[in-house]
């Protein structure tokens, strides 16, 4: 009887943040209302184009539908320099009635990933799914690349993977499924 949606946030200029839409079967229909509003220090614009423009999020819940996870494609401000899409989470264990900080996943952490390339600086590649297991952990299935030295671009010449970025309850790990 729980439905959740979310979606950008957008000024007419500018993404703003995620708004968490919650839904409730009224027997007939689904009633919605905004549950949150999701406006996280991250970068809205470079040069013109919108940092969400191209880019997905998602929102997932375990089974028992108490712990949840946001994830979408962006980058926060901060000691990142390059601008670049990493994962960035937001994790509930309530419910949906609170949620944490957010939580941006550094692609260049991970061997799995850096091993494959030859230059430019790892970046996801615009679409991000999620799902949350049993033990309520995020799973997260994106294409990861070598991004370019032009804010939010790509190397479509260089390499391109398929990762699975999971919380295994202490730690990231990002596993590369195929080239």
């Amino acid at each position: 009887g729980t439905y959740w949606s979310i979606d950008a946030t957008y000024t007419g200029n500018n993404y703003t943040g995620l708004q968490l839409l919650k839904g409730t079967w009224n027997g007939t229909n689904v009633d919605w209302t905004v549950n949150q509003t999701f406006s996280p220090n991250f970068n809205t614009d470079i040069n013109g184009t919108p940092a969400m423009s191209s880019v997905s999020y998602s929102i997932a819940f375990d089974p028992t539908g108490q712990i949840g996870w946001i994830v979408f494609l962006s980058h926060l401000n901060g000691p990142v320099t390059n601008y670049q899409y990493y994962p960035i989470f937001y994790q509930t264990t309530d419910g949906g009635t609170t949620w944490s900080s957010p939580i941006e996943v550094d692609l260049s952490t991970f061997s799995s990933i850096t091993s494959n390339l030859t230059t430019g600086v790892a970046s996801a590649a615009f679409d991000i799914d999620l799902a949350v297991d049993a033990n309520g952990n995020p799973h997260t299935i994106f294409n990861v690349c070598s991004g370019g030295n032009i804010d939010y671009t790509i190397l479509s010449e260089e390499w391109m993977g398929a990762c699975h970025l999971h919380y295994n309850g202490a730690s990231w790990e990002a596993d590369i499924l195929g080239e």
